[in-house]
């Protein structure tokens, strides 16, 4: 089987609609996330059992014998929660190969200011109402996980991957790489699992808001969407993002392209020399030529 571990904002919708669901390619995702989080993520360490978790995904395993397809488990979540800092990356990972030793497993990254500005207009997206400044410098850790600049430091998680499933089941692949050429990081994945290359569908693109879309949605979100990202609001309202939508034409550009450059600009100070020796380490584990993506490589 192949499981796609995210993270969050690398493509991970276009490989579950474009590329996972396509029998063309030798592919079948016979699980619902819902039941992949429920079993794998948000079990509590004491009444989780690897044996009867096991048991639980059978049957998608001998549907996809029946039909000559490789399995895939696809969800960004299995690398942890960005919003709550990955608290439960390394445990979600040993669950992983405890109940699938024989996997292999496909890690996306992405240069990380780039990863964690995408991030944060999902987070307001999910009913976040917290300003940029105060989601990437949250207080209170000790209370409740929340946003940590560690969990974008991807050579800790790619080298637990390499020693639970051994480095030749473990592949890494950039972001950037898709953008440049789709057809080619498909055909990476497609090899890895031994499937021949044959091409795929770009899949569902999922539609961005504007800056000014964000901005405004996140006031909103103080009022009108409770959920897990925000559960004092008094009020939830339905399809509220989809309200949203509509209504992206209306904001101003100019206004926009500011509220972008100034998001932007403060994630860059953020992050400024943080993933430089992380990224070091990322490449010579995987092979990846990162430097020439636009990811820092100056070990401080």
């Amino acid at each position: 089987m192949l499981i796609h571990i995210g993270y969050h904002k690398t493509g991970t919708t276009f490989l579950q609609t474009g590329l996972f669901n396509a029998t063309a390619a030798g592919f079948v995702s016979p699980w619902a996330q819902s039941d992949i989080r429920r079993h794998l993520v948000l079990c509590a360490d004491f009444t989780w059992d690897a044996a009867l978790v096991r048991q639980e995904f059978t049957q998608g395993f001998e549907d996809a014998e029946r039909s000559g397809l490789v399995p895939v488990m696809s969800d960004e979540r299995l690398s942890g929660s960005p919003h709550a800092g990955g608290y439960d990356s390394a445990r979600t990972a040993r669950r992983l190969a405890e109940v699938f030793p024989d996997a292999r497993i496909l890690i996306g990254i992405r240069e990380q200011s780039d990863a964690i500005y995408s991030t944060y207009q999902q987070y307001v997206r999910n009913g976040g109402s917290a300003k940029i400044e105060k989601y990437l410098a949250p207080r209170h850790h000790a209370e409740i996980p929340q946003f940590r600049f560690e969990h974008w430091q991807y050579h800790h998680l790619v080298a637990l991957c390499q020693e639970l499933f051994s480095p030749q089941r473990v592949l890494v692949l950039a972001y950037e790489q898709l953008r440049a050429n789709t057809q080619a990081w498909t055909e990476q994945i497609q090899a890895f699992v031994g499937n021949p290359a044959v091409p795929v569908d770009s899949g569902e693109r999922y539609p961005s808001l504007s800056p000014m879309g964000v901005e405004m949605k996140r006031h909103a979100n103080r009022f009108l969407f409770r959920g897990a990202l925000n559960p004092a609001a008094p009020l939830y309202v339905r399809n509220l993002e989809s309200r949203f939508e509509h209504l992206d034409h209306v904001w101003p550009a100019p206004l926009s392209a500011r509220i972008k450059r100034r998001n932007q600009s403060l994630v860059e100070h953020a992050t400024a020399g943080r993933y430089g020796q992380s990224n070091l380490e990322t490449a010579a584990m995987t092979g990846l030529d990162l430097g020439p993506m636009g990811y820092d490589m100056e070990s401080q």
